[in-house]
């Protein structure tokens, strides 16, 4: 079965673009990476909440597809960058979106059970508050939390514009939170 790495970031080729790929040479099996812009393009609303009734969402993106692929995946990974202390307004979209799917209990533990969460961000920058939104996510459904954040600035680098592969200590803390996660 493959991974699928799902990037938040708007930036093509940024730190998590980079933290993405360098996992897909970590683990010992397939993993598909892919950028949340390709697939989701609108905002849930503007309808008459088809999914609430056991219908198809009327919106018609390539959300349909990515959800099919999240769902036969292995592992999934999100690469979440921070913008001003908050998450990408995608990371949202993409969580609105899914809310039908994830008002069946035991599909979020599933779905839960199967991902990993990087973000880049800082501390003091509203790093503590998101970390405490992811951990709530999980023990919601009484899972262990699987979260790892990388803080730029403790590496003397920031986070747009720098490589934080480029500091040996990231890696490590990469591959370590990949193993734990397997």
């Amino acid at each position: 079965m493959k991974n699928i790495g799902v990037n938040f970031s708007a930036r093509k080729y940024g730190n998590c673009t980079r933290v993405g790929e360098y996992i897909g040479e970590c683990i010992p099996c397939d993993m598909e990476l892919v950028r949340i812009s390709e697939f989701l393009q609108n905002p849930c609303g503007m309808c008459d909440y088809e999914c609430a009734s056991g219908k198809e969402c009327s919106i018609q993106d390539g959300l349909t597809n990515l959800t099919e692929r999240l769902q036969q995946a292995e592992k999934i990974y999100f690469f979440l960058p921070t913008y001003n202390g908050h998450f990408p307004s995608t990371y949202y979209m993409f969580m609105e979106r899914m809310s039908p799917f994830f008002h069946e209990e035991e599909e979020m533990k599933r779905f839960l059970s199967k991902l990993s969460v990087i973000y880049i961000g800082n501390h003091g920058n509203g790093a503590e508050r998101l970390i405490e939104e992811l951990h709530s996510m999980y023990e919601e459904y009484k899972l262990p939390p699987r979260v790892l954040l990388i803080a730029s600035k403790e590496y003397g680098k920031k986070a747009i514009g720098d490589d934080l592969l480029e500091v040996a200590e990231v890696k490590e803390r990469i591959s370590q939170f990949v193993i734990r996660t397997l």
